[in-house]
């Protein structure tokens, strides 16, 4: 497309036309002398910035093109990521590239050089401009009464307020909470005192911001018990056998608070207690005193108490991995009768159980396994009141 003369080289060397392109982008200017001839063979390529109402029309949302080859119902729809306007798929898959320019048709008034000049595409960066980051947080109880009483149920808003709320994220954090979005939902902890909790405000191009609300629990009478701690959404434990990232986590029903697999299989159970390994600050014991588990009713009483896991016992196992032949050590108590066992991660035994009467000293046990044998087993020892379990891995 040529533009018109951009300049006179017969004419002083500060001569200049402006030009006024109805787009943007790569627009043509030809040199000429004032008789009108060519003054050089290749085009002179100014970058032209388009017209500040030409991409008004390119919107959150709206679809400008579909696919020529392939499912014509997938659309190039406009995405706003901070201050830019990027072309994505209407099915999800990724950003639409810039090399499939000639394989899709545009919709409506729309043009592909409009597209070229006011969308982003696949892998290009957002650079320039000001973020649309008009947004702040005023977080709140959805009652606004920052007084609360021990273990009430309460739900928490983060406020957003501004002219650039939207595609804000949102996650939170304090005792007990364990969510994302505008709003999240908990329990009080049942034990006196202030409590501080932080949301955190994301948006794409903007800076991170984050406010705070502090709500006061009173009328749980004493200092709380030892169980305050197991609030609503925390995680107590996690597993030792199997994937370490599946947590056992605090879930309050009603006036219970449940184990329940933070992979959301379903709620834990006491069986297996001796399967976890505690998190900072919280113990088997209590989680057992202090949590219900699978199959049990919120008030309801234990058939039968469970041997507590006790590092008392100082099990251990060497080598680990083994050929299939390992030691088993652990401490015994005089005339208290230990049982040993092993099995594999679905229970079944591998041998027969052993029983050992304490000597008061620490008891090796030779184990030696049938060559068919093979992967991760689960050594179990209980002595009276007391559980100590741990894995072996046999080549």
């Amino acid at each position: 497309m040529d533009d018109g003369n951009i300049g006179d080289l017969n004419a002083p060397i500060n001569y200049g036309q402006t030009i006024s392109p109805t787009a943007g982008g790569q627009r043509r200017g030809i040199l000429r002398n004032s008789q009108g001839g060519y003054i050089l063979t290749q085009a002179v390529l100014l970058d032209i910035e388009p017209p500040t109402d030409a991409c008004a029309s390119f919107t959150e949302g709206t679809e400008v093109a579909y696919r020529n080859i392939g499912d014509p119902n997938v659309k190039v729809v406009v995405r706003q990521r901070g201050n830019c306007k990027y072309a994505v798929w209407s099915d999800g898959s990724e950003d639409m590239p810039y090399d499939w320019m000639p394989y899709v048709n545009t919709i409506g008034s729309f043009t592909k050089e409009a597209m070229r000049q006011c969308l982003k595409f696949n892998s290009e960066p957002c650079t320039g401009g000001t973020p649309n980051c008009n947004f702040a947080l005023s977080p709140g109880p959805s009652d606004n009464n920052t007084n609360r009483s021990c273990s009430q149920g309460v739900t928490l808003n983060a406020n957003c307020s501004g002219s650039d709320c939207g595609g804000v994220s949102y996650s939170w954090s304090g005792n007990g909470i364990n969510g994302n979005g505008p709003s999240v939902n908990f329990t009080m902890p049942d034990s006196n005192g202030p409590y501080q909790y932080t949301v955190t405000a994301t948006k794409a191009g903007c800076g991170n911001q984050t406010a705070t609300v502090t709500l006061n629990v009173s009328g749980c009478g004493g200092g709380g018990s030892p169980c305050a701690a197991f609030t609503n959404g925390t995680d107590v434990a996690y597993r030792a056998i199997g994937d370490p990232n599946v947590k056992v986590r605090v879930v309050v029903r009603g006036a219970c608070k449940y184990a329940v697999w933070s992979d959301g299989s379903e709620d834990m159970p006491r069986d297996w207690l001796p399967y976890i390994t505690a998190n900072p600050g919280f113990s088997i014991n209590e989680i057992s005193t202090c949590l219900k588990f699978n199959g049990e009713s919120c008030g309801g009483r234990m058939a039968a108490e469970e041997p507590s896991v006790d590092a008392g016992l100082d099990l251990r196992v060497a080598p680990n991995p083994s050929n299939g032949r390992f030691t088993v050590r652990f401490r015994t108590q005089i005339g208290q009768v230990a049982t040993l066992r092993l099995s594999d991660l679905n229970g079944r035994a591998v041998r027969s159980p052993q029983t050992i009467v304490g000597t008061g000293d620490t008891h090796d046990e030779a184990i030696v396994l049938p060559g068919s044998v093979h992967g991760v087993l689960l050594i179990d020892v209980v002595s009276g009141s007391q559980r100590a379990s741990q894995k072996v891995v046999v080549d």
